[in-house]
């Protein structure tokens, strides 16, 4: 599983916590799941 690279470049470093949350939250907006 990548990391959110994406979301690192649009913002300051954030904790794999924090980039976890976002990962999830942009990927529950746009309803797809790459990911399992």
């Amino acid at each position: 599983m990548p990391t959110a690279t994406p979301l690192k470049r649009r913002g300051p470093p954030e904790s794999p916590s924090q980039v976890s949350l976002r990962f999830s939250e942009a990927h529950s907006r746009l309803s797809v799941k790459p990911f399992p």
